[in-house]
């Protein structure tokens, strides 16, 4: 498949945009981020106004930064995307990308995120807590906190499930 090669009409929230997230987060958790990169830069512009894109976009960014070795870039995507609207639960998974960035300059990646979240999310407090606990050195707790967060990732979000268990060992 080509950038080109897939064709998707376009609209505020629609399935064809979670589709395109989806597709670019496979493609960068396969180890091919600069097709991620490129699908992304073919885009046409879109209404600034429309939130839920521009955040997938900036995740999915922000994702390919992390996973491309560039966890400062990682960091920079990811609190543009933590300015957003405060109300909108799924800026929970820029805190976890944030998280691990910070991890991976060796900067402290606390606080862990706290408070409840929909099921799709309620694993980023046990992994941010992780990412803090092994940050500070208790690998023990933190292998305790990425396990269990693998298990909740685990019921709707493999993703999670599988960067929680690589984390745990």
């Amino acid at each position: 498949v080509t950038p080109t090669s897939v064709t998707l009409e376009w609209g505020p929230a629609t399935e064809a945009g979670n589709v395109f997230e989806q597709l670019c987060l496979a493609l960068i958790d396969t180890g091919r981020i600069d097709e991620a990169e490129r699908r992304l830069a073919a885009l046409p512009p879109r209404a600034a106004a429309d939130w839920t894109w521009q955040r997938q976009v900036a995740w999915v960014r922000t994702e390919a930064a992390l996973w491309g070795g560039r966890p400062q870039r990682a960091v920079e995507l990811a609190e543009q995307i933590l300015s957003g609207p405060q109300g909108d639960a799924n800026l929970a998974f820029a805190r976890v990308s944030r998280a691990w960035a910070l991890f991976d300059l060796g900067q402290d990646p606390a606080p862990p995120v706290t408070g409840s979240y929909p099921a799709m999310l309620a694993a980023v407090p046990e992994e941010t807590a992780g990412i803090c606990l092994f940050h500070d050195g208790s690998a023990a707790a933190a292998v305790d906190a990425f396990d269990g967060a693998s298990v909740t990732w685990g019921v709707c979000h493999r993703r999670g499930e599988l960067r929680c268990g690589w984390a745990a060992g």
